[in-house]
């Protein structure tokens, strides 16, 4: 009796057991499924923008609020995707375009009946009006506000390649969609059906701009047959155009872009831009009768250039003259500047659907709103999260966070979980001392640009360039920490024209932090012949500290050669000849480097990351030629591949940038950022690339870091701000 007894129960407890393991796993599963990647910001109005400069969340390239629900409105960023806002702009939440194949949207629009309703153009690079759409972009569609998408267009439904562009696209009350592209206007009966089917109605053109006017659309563009420039107008009901002749010399012209104004269905407006003269404001009917209001305007501010005429008094017409925003009172014939707190560079200029006084700009800053006709203006973009990350340092524990915005200067986050704006210009790199957190190094572009240095954790910066002498790299900017001495600090800087040198940009060494004791490290005019060259980026190798590298931008005969250079001896105590020991490393392959990476396990191996050549137009699933491997204890030849590996194995076709790579030596592995994840290898295997963590946007990832105490990874992205993981 008794083995029977045991013998009933072993099923039942191996029951029990596996219902335990099964729950276990469970929990462990919806445990992994909590832990994802979590926003670090910016999303607010940076603080203390009156004390450097106004500053934003990044660029808005379109802004727009439906016209009959007008709580209900949009904006989206090239390179961050699409936001939306129920509450009338009062705060903002991602569309859901962080989970398409690319996170890009260059426009959106709403159906005219339905807020819930939205198409939106995902690319997967930008050009000058809009973006290529890839082998991933594409027409994508919601019918519930973002809370599901489906991609109703690709390159295949509009029979082009992938290195199309589109820039615009427009709903209609009966369900129709236009698209704009550069091959033509692109148009589907249905966007309800399943597959809807496209068809080019307006073939061998490269379009300008589109806009709906009454009961049709307005289309500007060029010939490309005949090279000539036209305006048209297409009724709805047949898709047949009608051409709307103007009176002007349009040689040269390159651009033209419409205003409708609401509620007025006979005359419509558009500026007309070159490239060597000033641009004509015009006002036009569809029957070509026309008249020049201003041929003297200053759009110099290339597509991006801004039109609004008020729906209430067409005497009073915005437009962006370059980066500032100027207001007309006597229909268009002269111009003023308007001051008041908005960021600079407009994209776009718009009205209230019913509110005549009340007017938006959408800028490199984000959308601002003005209810007295331009006099005050007021932030419209709390929580749109599309701050384009340049460069990124982080402190031991997370703080402090330094990045360098390409729109518009450089943040410091700290422990008070606020970021602070620094620096005005486009920010570029940016630093965390390893070895002390008080020590934050920021930079930006020209003019008021340079390094900027803190010993007090972001508090207070010194601007090094001015202080040391030596002149701004600019675009350019590069600088970085000794991993070995932490007081060695080196930095780039623009050498002063020589017989035989063109240009040459070349590295200080500071053995103070950058604050001071300055040497001249390399004159590669005089070591190399070089006669025109960019030092466009160095890293130090950890393993051997002495050891610095120094990426070039080679352009003495014409096209630009990309060249690795290694110098072993900058801690050297004779530097004075520091500089004659460069020596040239060979080159996987002549293209961008997105990274040089040191193997912690073998002292001489090096890892070169570059970006996948065809990621744009190639459906390959994965990428050729983006990692390499080089022994440089061996002789090595990458051209045949002795000791020079290609490991991009299976790392997906996608895109990567500058700064796109790191070592974590505590856990041994090499990590690269692309536009569709972070992903890593383990150095110890060495078998195959895996993605880490979930919830990450597919923006193009521009930088990556632990904070020292190792708990947490961060990336920061080129459009979608900061964001961290548990590690």
């Amino acid at each position: 009796m008794k083995y029977l007894i045991l013998i009933l129960i072993i099923p039942i407890l191996s029951q029990a057991q596996i219902r335990d393991n099964k729950n276990f796993a469970k929990s462990l599963k919806t445990l992994a499924d909590k832990v994802k990647w979590e926003e670090v910001g910016p999303i607010k109005y940076p603080g203390n923008e009156d004390e450097y400069g106004l500053t934003g969340v990044g660029p808005i390239k379109y802004f727009n609020i439906h016209p009959k629900a007008i709580n209900y409105c949009g904006s989206n960023s090239i390179l961050g995707g699409l936001f939306l806002s129920n509450d009338q702009g009062k705060s903002w939440f991602n569309s859901g375009s962080d989970n398409w194949e690319s996170s890009q949207c260059a426009w959106f629009a709403f159906h005219p009946n339905d807020p819930n309703i939205i198409a939106a153009i995902s690319i997967t690079e930008p050009t000058k009006n809009g973006g290529k759409i890839g082998t991933k972009g594409g027409i994508m569609l919601t019918f519930d506000f973002g809370n599901s998408w489906k991609k109703i267009g690709d390159f295949k439904d509009f029979e082009s390649d992938a290195h199309m562009w589109i820039f615009k696209v427009i709903l209609t009350e009966d369900n129709s969609c236009y698209v704009a592209t550069s091959r033509g206007l692109f148009f589907t009966k249905d966007i309800s059906n399943d597959n809807p089917r496209w068809k080019n109605i307006l073939f061998e053109t490269e379009l300008s701009d589109v806009e709906q006017f009454g009961d049709g659309l307005l289309v500007s563009g060029k010939d490309k047959v005949t090279n000539q420039w036209f305006i048209k107008y297409m009724s709805f009901d047949k898709n047949r155009f009608q051409k709307v002749p103007y009176s002007f010399d349009d040689m040269g012209m390159n651009h033209l872009k419409f205003e409708v104004v609401r509620g007025k269905s006979d005359d419509f407006y558009y500026i007309a831009q070159y490239d060597r003269k000033p641009d004509y404001l015009v006002k036009s009917n569809l029957q070509g009768e026309m008249s020049i209001l201003n041929d003297r305007m200053l759009a110099v501010f290339g597509l991006g250039l801004s039109l609004a005429v008020s729906p209430k008094n067409d005497s009073i017409i915005f437009a962006g003259y370059g980066i500032t925003l100027q207001k007309s009172v006597d229909g268009g014939k002269t111009f003023k500047s308007i001051p008041g707190k908005y960021h600079v560079d407009i994209e776009g200029i718009t009205f209230h659907p019913t509110r005549d006084d009340e007017l938006y700009i959408f800028t490199h800053g984000g959308v601002y709103r003005s209810n007295d006709l331009g006099e005050t203006w007021e932030n419209w973009s709390e929580g749109v999260g599309i701050a384009e990350v340049m460069g990124m340092g982080v402190g031991h524990t997370g703080f402090p966070i330094a990045i360098g915005v390409f729109h518009d200067g450089s943040l410091v986050y700290s422990s008070d979980s606020v970021w602070r704006h620094i620096t005005p210009g486009d920010g570029l790199n940016s630093l965390v001392a390893h070895d002390d957190s008080r020590y934050v190094y920021l930079s930006n572009q020209h003019g008021v640009g340079g390094i900027f240095a803190s010993k007090d954790s972001g508090k207070t910066f010194v601007n090094l360039s001015n202080f040391s002498g030596f002149k701004t790299s600019g675009w350019s900017m590069s600088f970085i920490q000794n991993t070995g001495n932490p007081k060695v600090f080196y930095f780039n800087y623009k050498r002063g024209y020589q017989d035989g040198l063109q240009e040459g940009f070349d590295v200080v060494m500071s053995t103070n932090r950058g604050f001071s004791d300055y040497h001249i490290i390399s004159d590669f005019h005089q070591s190399h012949g070089l006669k025109k060259y960019n030092l466009y980026d160095m890293f130090v190798n950890p393993n051997k500290p002495g050891t610095l590298y120094a990426y070039l931008l080679v352009s003495d005969n014409g096209p630009i050669e990309h060249r690795l250079f290694k110098n072993d001896s900058t801690l050297s105590s004779n530097i004075d000849s520091i500089q004659n020991y460069w020596q040239e490393i060979e080159m996987p392959i002549n293209t961008w480097i997105g990274g040089v990476e040191f193997n912690p396990l073998k002292e001489e191996e090096i890892f070169i990351v570059k970006g996948s050549p065809g990621h744009i137009d190639s459906e390959e699933e994965f990428g050729s030629e983006m990692v390499y491997r080089v022994d440089l204890s061996k002789r090595y030849n990458c051209s045949s591949g002795k000791n020079c590996e290609n490991i991009t194995w299976d790392l997906p076709n996608a895109y990567v940038d500058r700064y796109a790579s790191f070592v974590d030596p505590k856990r041994n592995r090499l990590f690269v950022g692309t536009n569709e994840g972070l992903y890593f290898l383990d150095l110890e295997k060495m078998d195959a690339w895996r993605k880490f963590g979930k919830g990450l946007p597919n923006a193009i990832i521009r930088a990556i870091q632990t904070s020292r105490d190792g708990k947490y990874l961060f990336v920061g992205t080129k459009g979608r701000g900061v964001w961290h993981h548990s590690y």
